[in-house]
């Protein structure tokens, strides 16, 4: 926490902000503490210093709620990542077009609308379901397209 609040006041002192993106091992819980670590940013970062670009895939696979996550974040982020997975039948996550996995995307979005965060990201990764990238991002787009309808 002392290094991140370190490197925020340079990024700060030089016009710029830091933020932090999360994947799902922030949410495990730690030995020493009641919670895991992504409570112990929220708690002990300065909100002045300190932004957030929440990535609601990893929020949902460590088994956390991006509804609450997005909630507790409330006026410390202006990114949300966009992102969707499935998984096999052999247990093994795999990132999917938006809208088509199991992180409920829509209802993500009217919490992103209503806390007034004003930009999502698509982020399309590596391990695609079918090994098209491109279509991918055009399925994803259309369901983007659609949320505001």
């Amino acid at each position: 926490i002392a290094d991140v609040h370190e490197v925020a006041k340079v990024f700060q002192a030089n016009g710029m902000a830091f933020h932090y993106h999360n994947h799902a091992f922030e949410f495990n819980k730690l030995d020493d503490y009641k919670g895991c670590m992504m409570d112990l940013l929220l708690e002990e970062t300065d909100p002045a210093l300190v932004q957030f670009i929440p990535d609601l895939m990893w929020i949902h696979y460590a088994d956390r709620d991006p509804i609450e996550v997005l909630r507790r974040m409330r006026g410390r982020v202006k990114v949300v990542h966009f992102k969707d997975y499935v998984m096999d039948a052999n247990g093994y996550r795999k990132f999917c077009s938006l809208g088509q996995g199991i992180v409920d995307l829509r209802k993500c979005y009217e919490e992103v609308c209503a806390l007034e965060m004003p930009y999502i990201a698509y982020e399309q990764d590596a391990d695609w379901t079918d090994g098209d990238p491109f279509r991918s991002a055009e399925e994803s787009w259309a369901f983007l397209s659609e949320l505001d309808k």
